[in-house]
Parts: structure tokens; sequence; C-alpha cells
């Protein structure tokens, strides 16, 4: 805890200072795991290590989900980029920012989405993941879809090929055989073989015939499998190439709608994952990520406290002492113009 002490010797003191924003920022990414399954704490450690803010400060209890917590009260941004969906020509991840309230000492969960499986594929693909933001009681604060896998840039947006900004449920889809997409948290429903449905915050994906769904959030997000193409970690779901081209949904809030290409010549993309925010000062914004997600965590503002002495009435000519307390680095202004720093 860092001090700065300034003694007035003046009957009317007029004091004021700024807080002190440390702009600290925590960058989560897949830490170099890939498919279905998220990353494991050697896999974190590595990733995180040397001047890295999150070196020591991640926990994976749950293979995939990583554990950290806050280390200052304050104002924090929280960015999330949903990933992409598999197959040529996947749908792209949303981008969800907002602004929250958080308490040091208090332990947030991170899923950073991973790619669909078979990118480069030009029939055939699993979703891709979502990236998911969450209290230690999994209360979600951000969730960013992740895109349906596809092979075309053509088919309009709001049939699915993107993961949604903003809004509690997934995309829809184009082709001859349709699933369901997730509505309010749930995953989506598919009923034909070899399409899986992709995990919603709540619950799974549906699974089918030679391919699975995703999980949710609160049963580890793990992507769609088995399959010829597993969905991607964050909900992705899978699927297999039996005949006509099939593509899997997006994780995401409410997981994508999977879909059927019954002709090779028609372009055709499933459902993006829903997005979710509950944060002040919102983006969101559907198709921006390319490739696997990633969560950035910003401090914004850590507000000083401060403490008068004595604290009742001031005599005239009484000296006064100001004492402002940060926990960081940083800078305090007086009105009377001297400026301190907190080393």
């Amino acid at each position: 805890m860092k001090k700065n002490i300034l003694k007035i010797a003046f009957g009317i003191v007029a004091i004021s200072f700024s807080t002190i924003s440390l702009a600290q920022t925590y960058t989560f990414t897949n830490c170099a795991a890939t498919g279905q399954n998220g990353p494991t704490q050697p896999q974190v450690n590595a990733t995180y290590t040397g001047p890295n803010t999150l070196t020591g400060a991640v926990t994976i209890n749950t293979q995939g989900i990583q554990e950290w917590t806050v280390p200052a009260t304050g104002i924090y941004s929280i960015e999330g980029l949903g990933a992409q969906g598999g197959s040529t020509q996947g749908g792209l991840g949303a981008r969800i920012v907002g602004e929250f309230n958080l308490t040091a000492g208090q332990v947030i969960k991170v899923v950073v989405g991973q790619e669909g499986g078979s990118i480069g594929n030009n029939c055939s693909g699993g979703g891709g993941g979502g990236s998911f933001v969450a209290t230690s009681t999994n209360t979600p604060l951000i969730v960013a879809g992740g895109g349906g896998a596809g092979n075309s840039t053509t088919i309009d947006q709001k049939h699915g090929r993107t993961g949604t900004g903003g809004g509690t449920t997934s995309t829809s889809q184009i082709g001859q055989y349709k699933g369901t997409p997730g509505i309010g948290g749930n995953g989506s429903t598919v009923a034909y073989n070899y399409l899986g449905g992709a995990g919603g915050f709540n619950t799974n994906g549906t699974t089918n015939g030679g391919a699975g769904g995703g999980a949710s959030f609160i049963n580890g997000a793990v992507g769609g499998s088995p399959g010829t193409h597993v969905g991607g970690f964050g909900g992705g779901a899978a699927t297999s190439l039996s005949g006509w081209c099939r593509f899997g949904g997006g994780g995401g809030y409410s997981g994508g709608a999977s879909g059927l290409q019954s002709s090779a010549v028609a372009p055709f993309s499933a459902g993006g994952g829903g997005s979710f925010n509950s944060g002040t000062n919102q983006i969101n914004a559907s198709g921006i990520n390319t490739g696997h997600g990633q969560v950035v965590i910003t401090l914004l503002c850590n507000p000083l406290t401060m403490s008068v002495t004595p604290a009742d009435t001031v005599c005239l000519g009484t000296p006064v002492t100001i004492t402002g307390t940060s926990v960081g680095t940083g800078t305090i202004t007086w009105d009377n113009g001297i400026t301190n720093n907190v080393a």
C-alpha cells in the first residue's frame, strides 16, 4: 500500500485529487490449445510467463476455464472475441465490450473460444467456440458468440454466418435441414444424423449419430466430439462428412444452429452463437474476429481513498495532514498546484 502525505498549515483548506488510472491490461488467450479441449495448467503457465500481467495469476481447476482473481477494486473494461467457424469461409466471431465494477479478491472465470475443426476444408466444418467471462458463481458478464462453419462469404449475416452482437439468442441458418437455434442461454438442437448442436451458457447442444454437441459454459464448454470435424472449445458443434456437406453452429450465450447443404455448389453457412453483455458503455458487433478468440480485461479506474486528520472542525492556523492512499502507482494532484507521485 502506497501513501502520499501533504501537510498544509492554513485555516481554509480546499482539496481535490484525481483518481489513479492504471490502465493495467490482462490478455487471456487459448494458450496454444486447439480443437474441442481448452488449455491445461502447464499450457497456461508456459504462455503467461516472464513480464506478463497474468504470470502466476491464472488457475485451471476445470480444463480450459481460466480462473483469475481481481487484484484491485475498480472499474474494468472487459472485451470478448468469439472464435471463427470451420471450413473455407467460417463465420467470424463477435466482439463484445462492456465496463464493470469488480472487487479485489473476486474470482473471475474466463473461457477463450477456439476455432472450429477443419479450417480450409471445402465441405463441412465444426462451429467456432464462444468466449465467456463470468463470476465464480456462474453469473455471465460477457459472452462473445463464435462463428458458424461455412463455405461462403455471400450469405446474409442475419442468416447466421457470424456470432451475433449483444443479443440473447443465436442466429439462424440456411439449408435443406435446419437445426433449431438456442434461446435464452440454451444450446441448439438438431434432429439429423452427423450434425451436433452448439452449446449455450446453461445447456448443451444436442448429440446425434456420428456428431457430438458442444457443452455449455457451466458444463465445461468443451467443443462437440466425436465427429470428423470437432467443434471449437467454447461450445462449438461437431459435424461429420457423410455424403452432403455439414456445418456446425457456433457456441455462445445461446448455441447457433447447425445445418446441412444438399448441393455441393450452393453456398451455405451455419448459425453463429448468440452473445451477451451486462456491462455499461457497451460495444456489440458481429462478424469481427478471425481465428481463435480472446478476452482482454483492463483496469480503467482505481479510486483513491482519503483521510483527513483531524477529522472534525479545524481552527485557524491548525496544521492539517491530508493522506491519499492508492494500491498502485500514479499521480496525486492537489488544488494548490502541488503534484506528488505515488511510487
